[in-house]
């Protein structure tokens, strides 16, 4: 079922952005959002056969992983008290994950009838779907760009703060604030990064 919805959205989006419907009227953001509330039921009611579907299954479940971020845990340990796991947790993390990244959709492009169907064609499935921690922390990087070009570090490192909660990597986010646009020195840095 989740694969079909995918297929849905995806020709929704493309079909609207081929109308060249894209001015944000009340029917578009309508349809819009109709379309992120089914990319977040099919995140969670991801086929089984999916990879890490059993990883996460078993530490949500089970409890079997002491290697997660602290968000992980506290997610877990609220959907257990209220014993509606592992739909809770995937939930929660197709929510936070889906919803960052609609919205930065919405906030920052221009045409984003074609960027909901690059999201859904190239990153949803193995983000939302697979690697649903990573999701959420790369949802945070998407929402914080906004605020390394207007240059307010507060707003950034709070967001980079959530995205490390979420998943240890995002700590790659830290030095990103620093490079500029326009150094000389921006190659040193990105080779920096990689290393």
């Amino acid at each position: 079922m989740s694969l079909i919805i995918l297929v849905f959205v995806f020709l929704g989006s493309m079909l609207q952005g081929i109308s060249l419907q894209n001015k944000w009227t009340s029917p578009n953001f309508s349809l819009f959002c109709i379309f992120g509330i089914l990319l977040i039921i099919a995140a969670v009611y991801r086929p089984v056969f999916m990879p890490d579907y059993d990883s996460y299954f078993n530490a949500i479940v089970l409890k079997t992983s002491d290697r997660m971020e602290p968000t992980f845990y506290l997610i877990r340990t609220f959907w257990n008290i209220l014993d509606f796991n592992p739909t809770g947790t995937f939930t929660t993390y197709a929510l936070i994950g889906t919803s960052l990244v609609l919205f930065t959709i919405k906030r920052d492009s221009r045409y984003y009838w074609f960027s909901l169907s690059l999201f859904i064609s190239i990153y949803f499935i193995l983000g939302e779907m697979i690697q649903i921690r990573q999701a959420v922390a790369a949802g945070f990087l998407l929402l914080s760009t906004k605020y390394i070009c207007t240059k307010n570090p507060k707003i950034y490192f709070l967001l980079t703060s959530f995205a490390i909660l979420f998943h240890y990597s995002a700590i790659i986010m830290i030095p990103l604030y620093f490079l500029s646009p326009i150094s000389k020195r921006r190659l040193y840095y990105i080779c920096l990064l990689y290393t």
